[in-house]
């Protein structure tokens, strides 16, 4: 039986189309208002502080603060070793998200976040120094994001 070279073609685009629909390593949508923070429990509610940690078998976890994510990552949330991408939400454009890798994270007293610690994320160093003029703080590393929660959380 012979088969044609667009019906291969055909077949193949399918097979490729659907791996690409069950892989997931962009963030997911949040639905404000409805989904719940998978550390706090409390409903995620302000588009400038969703926070996402996909797991490498792609699971998605949502939270309401970059906090709550990282309170997740220092306790070992699900048994994950490590995630496959976390996202932030760019405070600057609410309902954006920006990878962890790439974004500009601010530790403010005067401006809160849901969960208190003042966590913000923007998607450039420029723009933090921006917002820092505006709302005060300082420029934090991954790292020291987790020291901070850790210490204010007495994780």
């Amino acid at each position: 039986m012979r088969r044609s070279l667009s019906g291969c073609l055909a077949v193949g685009t399918v097979i490729a189309a659907l791996g690409v629909a069950c892989s997931t390593s962009g963030p997911a949508d949040i639905a404000y208002g409805q989904d719940e923070c998978d550390y706090c429990k409390m409903t995620i509610a302000d588009k400038r502080f969703g926070s996402e940690f996909i797991s490498n078998k792609g699971k998605v976890y949502k939270f309401d603060s970059i906090e709550c994510l990282a309170a997740f990552q220092i306790t070992g949330g699900a048994a994950l070793p490590s995630p496959k991408t976390m996202w932030v939400t760019d405070f600057s454009h609410p309902g954006t998200f920006l990878s962890i890798d790439q974004a500009a994270l601010i530790a403010s007293a005067r401006q809160k976040s849901p969960m208190g610690v003042g966590l913000l994320a923007v998607g450039s160093e420029r723009e933090a120094k921006r917002l820092i003029e505006a709302v005060g703080g300082d420029l934090v590393s991954w790292q020291q994001t987790q020291a901070l929660v850790t210490k204010e959380w007495k994780l």
